[in-house]
């Protein structure tokens, strides 16, 4: 998935996104470090999201002189998936706006 994911960006760099939210867990985050590290041209500390003793929420890179960021956000959770979390948010988000 990251050498395709690394193509579609070679094609068309303005798909590369400004900021990626990862879950905290070490299987998600390996996730996002084996579909990013085949991108070319990325350049960011991928011991801060991989090292514990280096972990960092908020890690700032910079692709093709695009600032870029990688956000593990505690938010998600698997075992929020399915609940009425996600609709609560919206909801929320939503009322505020009305």
């Amino acid at each position: 998935m990251g050498k395709l994911y690394a193509k579609l960006i070679e094609q068309d760099p303005s798909l590369f996104p400004d900021i990626i939210y990862v879950s905290p867990y070490l299987r998600t985050r390996l996730t996002i470090y084996y579909l990013l590290k085949e991108i070319e041209g990325l350049e960011i500390d991928f011991d801060k999201l991989i090292n514990e003793d280096k972990l960092e929420d908020l890690i700032i890179g910079n692709f093709k002189g695009k600032k870029i960021a990688i956000k593990i956000d505690e938010r998600i959770r698997e075992r929020d998936h399915g609940s009425n979390i996600v609709p609560r948010f919206i909801r929320e988000f939503k009322q505020e706006k009305d």
